[in-house]
């Protein structure tokens, strides 16, 4: 800000060595603006967050139901082998 300035005043011989801002007034659309933004951004934050634990509640039931799933198989698999074994022992 002060190169800037030091720039615009050069040709009238004024060199700026240090500034501050005091008393910034915003006008009522910027701000409001500003606020809707602000609001827009945490109410992303927030969806982004619900569908990181509705995606992740998902992928656990999917887990648990695959799980499940193969263990009835190897439950039935097992009782597939079993009735084989069965039926060797009763040809013999």
């Amino acid at each position: 800000m002060i190169k800037d300035l030091n720039e615009k005043f050069a040709f009238f011989g004024v060199s700026f060595e240090n500034c501050s801002v005091k008393n910034v007034y915003v006008n009522e659309v910027l701000t409001r603006a500003l606020e809707e933004k602000s609001k827009c951004k945490y109410l992303l934050q927030n969806h982004i967050k619900e569908y990181g634990n509705q995606k992740l509640t998902l992928e656990n039931l999917q887990a648990q139901e695959t799980t499940d799933m193969k263990r009835e198989n190897d439950r039935k698999l097992q009782d597939l082998r079993s009735q084989i074994d069965r039926s060797k022992v009763e040809q013999d």
